[in-house]
């Protein structure tokens, strides 16, 4: 592309951090129709042909309208005895709680309250009192959410109606073993069901829930309202400027979090063995294994639980979301007895795996002052943990779960295969694009070891298929939560190097790799990609949930202003503009200093080039804070300090601002592995991103970042003839 062209190119963008031009753009719908969602949960476990009778039915019933149906889900903090057997959740029809009765009920006492269901006299309790309660719990948590209640009336915008279904007794049952004002529910029987909720589904009134204020239900029910950033509140200020950049950011946060189906079957599954989750930064895998760590510890508390990370930034946000989940689902604090969250490594201050597994085998541990020569000081102390205890480590822990799983070598997981209990429960998340030791995914037998006999611990094969009731052994989450679409694409085609001047650095070699990542394959037509082919791929609107799209677009102004870029002649001048920028959000756009991150490519002069930027922070007047330069490694966020990191310490975290220093490393870099790290760095971003970098390297990356955006939201390219493909050889394995 010519000179001329790109400079008007970077005009219309808005590209200079001193315009944030506003552009025109037309309207993409970032939502489609949506259709009812079956959650089946362990349906297929249970002795109940009743209940899957029932399940069959509502399957038929309920396909075409909008809205969710799970078995013996949401649990709104019961315990699973306690859930009726189906939730019903729609829009134009409220909450239907249904619970089937497997059980004949033979007679009852203390005005229905206690059921007698066998000639031996078991008695048990109501479960119509059950399904009153458990109605009750919903109205409550509706009762809290000002969009979904009537503060004056207290009056619900959704009605919560109850059926009890009692398979085995006749209608003739009640006035003789029922009294019916005992009872509270509608009663229904299983030979007439079809036709009973027919009559009782039209009669129900009629509700116009948005799409919106059914989110609202569902993340109140399932409770992932708890996983809302603490700095993404509720509603903007009276009179507040709905052109700031701050009032859009606040506005992207103005709606319910609740998860994606994906997600959903992830969190609430629990697998008899290894299981693998990919997923790309921003699509909630901490999440989703924080969500899955407290619904185990619920469900099965005699369950000895490990959740294992391995940045330290991490600890405080993980410990919290666990425990606010196990607190809202049960009024209780977890039992850290049964529960440890723990780094990789630990220490003295802040115990960790590695620390108390040396301990507890009568090992004095390392410090990273013994082995910080080493290539990779924590495959090192785990490596000496297997040979001095001659891999005989005790089980045990029930359930593992693993986060950040690119980074850990396989000493770590051969160590924690040693550690869990048969049938070996390890659940291991990971993003492709975001190892920072190493290009090479592994697979399963190159993670786990080998047992005595010299075969896998964990063959490739363990993870192909399902367990037994559907439960998957391999997911993908396609959907990004966190960052703008333009934001993951550009950090895409920055990492593979698409466009970039001297040749494409890498590419994935067929449709389902791209599908996998969240992709549609436009061109070619073909499972497999092959040489001089072009290749376009489009990443739909619907896997992109975060609202700043749409919100700028509805203001007619181009979403392509979230990422902008700029050049300068010395790092001095770097520091000095990003400083003025900094300084130009927080004023004009009153954006909390808390809010914004700056990241450096520079990971050998960090602490210098930190420590100058946060001396021109402070001649400007704002705060900021340089996590385990400075100030402790896990305060990566204090209120009223803008964050300076690198993209190692950042990860696991995000904020709403992100600017990216001395990007002009990436274009010279040999190795890609500075590519990998502004991937990193550009997907902390939920909001606006800046990048900025020196000479003619950040004026040759302003191009490719350009080229991205010319095409966007598609990637067009002609397929290399030869590539380097180590790095992805795992995500071009087909999605079971």
């Amino acid at each position: 592309m010519r000179e001329f062209e790109l400079a008007l190119l970077r005009r219309a963008l808005g590209v200079y951090w001193g315009s944030l031009a506003e552009t025109g753009g037309t309207l993409i719908g970032l939502a489609g129709g949506k259709l009812m969602e079956f959650i089946a949960g362990a349906i297929e476990l249970e002795e109940s042909a009743n209940a899957r009778q029932v399940w069959d039915y509502l399957q038929q019933k309920l396909s075409g309208m909008d809205g969710l149906c799970g078995y013996q889900w949401p649990s709104v903090g019961s315990p699973l005895g306690k859930v009726p057997s189906f939730v019903i959740i729609t829009k134009m029809r409220g909450i239907i709680l249904c619970d089937v009765v497997e059980d004949r009920v033979l007679e009852t006492a203390k005005y229905g309250a206690q059921w007698k269901i066998s000639e031996e006299g078991t008695w048990i309790v109501s479960r119509d009192i059950i399904l009153s309660a458990f109605a009750r719990e919903i109205r409550t948590r509706l009762g809290r959410n000002p969009h979904l209640c009537d503060p004056q009336t207290g009056e619900l915008s959704v009605s919560v109606r109850s059926i009890l279904l009692l398979s085995q007794n006749q209608p003739q049952d009640v006035g003789t073993i029922f009294d019916p004002e005992d009872i509270w529910a509608s009663v229904f029987y299983q030979e007439t069901f079809a036709q009973e909720f027919e009559r009782f589904f039209q009669a129900l009134p009629t509700f116009e829930l948005t799409d919106a204020l059914l989110d609202n239900v569902v993340s109140d029910l399932e409770t992932t309202r708890v996983f809302r950033s603490a700095d993404a509140p509720q509603e903007s200020a009276p009179g507040e400027d709905e052109d700031l950049l701050s009032t859009l950011v606040r506005k992207s946060f103005d709606h319910s979090v609740k998860l994606d189906p994906m997600q959903r079957r992830i969190a609430i599954q629990l697998p008899d063995g290894p299981q693998r989750i990919r997923g790309l930064a921003g699509t909630g895998k901490t999440a989703v294994l924080a969500l899955k760590a407290a619904l185990a510890h619920k469900n099965y508390p005699e369950f000895k639980i490990l959740y294992l990370f391995n940045t330290q930034t991490m600890y405080q946000q993980v410990t919290d979301w666990i425990s606010r989940y196990y607190r809202e689902e049960t009024g209780e604090s977890i039992n850290s007895d049964n529960l440890h969250i723990l780094h990789a490594w630990g220490g003295q201050g802040q115990e960790g795996l590695y620390y108390r597994t040396a301990r507890e085998h009568g090992l004095k541990p390392l410090f990273f002052r013994h082995v910080k020569n080493r290539q990779d000081p924590l495959a090192s102390v785990y490596r000496s943990l297997l040979e001095l205890t001659h891999r005989r480590l005790h089980p045990k822990y029930d359930m593992v779960l693993i986060d950040e799983a690119q980074d850990l070598a396989p000493t770590v997981f051969e160590v924690i295969f040693c550690l869990t209990k048969e049938p070996k429960r390890i659940i291991w998340a990971y993003d492709e694009f975001q190892t920072m030791k190493d290009l090479k995914i592994r697979e399963p037998e190159e993670l786990f070891g080998l047992n005595d006999a010299g075969e896998p611990n964990v063959p490739n094969a363990s993870l192909h298929g399902s367990y037994r009731g559907g439960v998957e052994k391999d997911f993908v989450l396609k959907n990004s939560h966190r960052n703008p679409r333009l934001t993951l694409m550009v950090a895409h085609g920055i990492g593979l190097g698409l466009y970039r001047r001297s040749g494409i650095i890498d590419v994935l070699d067929s449709a389902a790799a791209w599908e996998a990542l969240g992709y549609n394959v436009v061109e070619p037509k073909t499972p497999k990609f092959q040489g001089g082919d072009t290749v376009i791929v489009e990443r739909p609107a619907e896997y992109s949930h975060n609202r700043l799209e749409l919100l700028l677009r509805e203001r007619k102004r181009d979403d392509l202003e979230l990422i902008s870029t700029r050049v300068v002649d010395s790092f001095q001048e770097e520091c000095a503009v990003v400083a003025d920028a900094i300084l130009g959000l927080v004023t004009h756009h009153k954006v909390p200093p808390e809010d914004i991150c700056v990241i450096t490519l520079h990971t050998r002069v960090a602490s210098e080039h930190l420590m100058a930027l946060r001396d021109a922070l402070d001649e400007r007047g704002i705060g900021s804070i340089s996590p385990g330069f400075v100030e402790k490694l896990s305060e990566f966020k204090v209120k009223g300090f803008v964050t300076l990191s690198t993209p190692f310490r950042a990860k696991g975290n995000e904020a709403n601002f992100v600017f990216v220093m001395q990007t002009h490393r990436v274009y010279d870099d040999t190795t890609f592995r500075a590519r990998n790290a502004l991937f990193m760095a550009m997907t902390r971003s939920r909001g606006w991103t800046y990048l900025s970098g020196v000479g003619q390297s950040m004026q040759d990356l302003v191009e490719e970042i350009d080229a991205i955006k010319s095409y966007y939201p598609q990637f067009r390219f002609v397929y290399p003839n030869t590539v380097s493909k180590a790095r992805y050889g795992l995500m071009s394995r087909p999605v079971e």
